[in-house]
């Protein structure tokens, strides 16, 4: 989400999103709105928004471990550079102020909830 690549025919089948509601109407489109600010802060800093994502997350402290997935080559190399990113305090303010955690949209709680399969014990 936060690359902002979205597909622009919706989601094909299979594909989690389409039943995920952080990706359904309104909230798609205030999660959009944040995503356009980190987006900017991104470009302000100079890195894409994956990397500022996975700098805010390293800077979380050293028992966070970003995972991120990716299918291309181009994306690995980075992802990578993304550990090199120091991110200062006006840096992480900023981006507390453009996108608060609290401010997404879509209740990914109860989503995961009801896709999670469990096995019988």
């Amino acid at each position: 989400m936060l690359t902002g690549a979205l597909p622009a025919g919706g989601f094909g089948v299979g594909d989690f999103r389409g039943a995920d509601p952080r990706f359904q109407g309104e909230e798609l489109a205030r999660n959009m709105a944040l995503v356009q600010a980190v987006g900017r802060l991104a470009a302000d800093l100079g890195i894409t928004a994956a990397q500022l994502a996975l700098a805010w997350l390293l800077a979380q402290g050293p028992d966070v471990v970003p995972i991120p997935g990716t299918r291309r080559r181009e994306r690995l190399a980075e992802n990578a550079t993304a550990t090199e990113i120091e991110l200062s305090a006006a840096d992480l303010a900023q981006l507390e102020a453009a996108a608060p955690r609290a401010a997404w949209r879509g209740d990914r709680q109860s989503f995961a909830a009801h896709t999670t399969t469990r096995s019988p014990a």
